[in-house]
């Protein structure tokens, strides 16, 4: 939340600001409790994770879902990271996107319901 702010400063001040009660007295603190690197090994570890990142979001930057990734191998945590080559919405990637999304839920509930 943090690289948010900094990317895109209107998200501070539109949403941040605006959805965060007492966001500007207590910025370091509301961003830590809801950006989930400060807080990986709360992460119950018979869970898994999909992270997908558009290579050429303008909203997020994809590095946020790197540094994300970096974390969970750290602590050996179940998931699994793709970056797609589109945008934030991955408008051109819809079908890729609904196969992956689909794939990885199949794969996983199968794989945890054994």
């Amino acid at each position: 939340m943090f690289e948010t702010a900094k990317f895109r400063p209107r998200m501070e001040i539109n949403v941040f600001a605006e959805c965060i009660p007492n966001y500007w007295k207590n910025k370091q603190v509301e961003l830590k409790k809801r950006s989930v690197v400060y807080w990986t090994d709360k992460l119950n570890k018979e869970s898994s994770l999909l992270i997908l990142c558009g290579t050429k979001d303008k909203r997020v930057n994809p590095e946020q879902a790197e540094k994300i990734a970096k974390k969970l191998t750290e602590i050996k945590y179940d998931f699994e990271f793709k970056k797609v080559e589109t945008d934030h919405f991955f408008s051109d990637k819809k079908a890729e996107l609904n196969e992956l999304v689909i794939n990885w839920f199949d794969t996983e509930l199968k794989n945890k319901n054994r």
